[in-house]
């Protein structure tokens, strides 16, 4: 998503159904399995703009361009080096949070393609933080 991009409100049933009974716990959103999910917040009177997602959102959309998106494509639809990844992520389980968060917010189309501008994104939970800091030292 470009800056100020905008996008149609995702399917409302697969938006349901991949969104029902997410609670924020340990520094990120859940579903009530323990799988992360995403929070994205659009425009109160526009629909279509988003206004901010969360951290892990945030942190996958960085790590998928970091790497994934040369092979992956941009709005992860595939290229002819690697397949779409928006389709299979309806279904598919979990390994990185974070990457699977920003993905899983693209193949419900809660998230529309583009760049996430810093003004659109949560900070940083205590809880992202610490775990960082348990893996790569202060």
């Amino acid at each position: 998503m470009t800056e100020g991009a905008t996008s149609p409100l995702p399917d409302p049933a697969l938006h349901k159904s991949a969104q029902e009974g997410k609670k924020w716990e340990a520094g990120r959103w859940v579903l009530p399995d323990g799988s992360p999910t995403y929070n994205v917040e659009r425009g109160a009177t526009n629909t279509d703009q988003v206004v901010k997602v969360d951290w892990m959102t945030y942190s996958g959309w960085r790590r998928y361009h970091a790497e994934c998106h040369v092979c992956h494509g941009p709005n992860a639809e595939g290229s002819s080096f690697a397949p779409a990844l928006h389709d299979s992520l309806k279904t598919m389980d979990y390994a990185v949070d974070d990457l699977y968060v920003y993905l899983k917010a693209r193949a419900t189309d809660a998230l529309p393609g583009g760049r996430i501008s810093a003004d659109q994104r949560a900070d940083k939970p205590k809880e992202a933080v610490e775990a960082e800091k348990s893996c790569l030292g202060d």
